[in-house]
């Protein structure tokens, strides 16, 4: 749990940072940077997820015993 709370936090951060930047940029590539920006953090929630479901299973094997 401690490893998905700090991938949500490094996300969200990512997410912070990336909205609050003031630079001028055509629209296509402000497009393209929050693309960018939703793989990566689809990319981050596949990484949770993969974190959650083994920890789900060292959960189930320590209950079995």
């Amino acid at each position: 749990m401690k490893k998905l709370f700090v991938l949500f936090a490094a996300a969200t951060l990512f997410v912070g940072v990336q909205a609050c930047k003031s630079t001028e940029q055509p629209a296509e590539e402000v497009v393209e940077a929050t693309e960018e920006v939703v793989e990566d953090a689809a990319a981050v929630v596949d990484s949770a997820a993969a974190v959650v479901d083994s920890a789900a299973a060292v959960v189930t094997e320590t209950v079995a015993k």
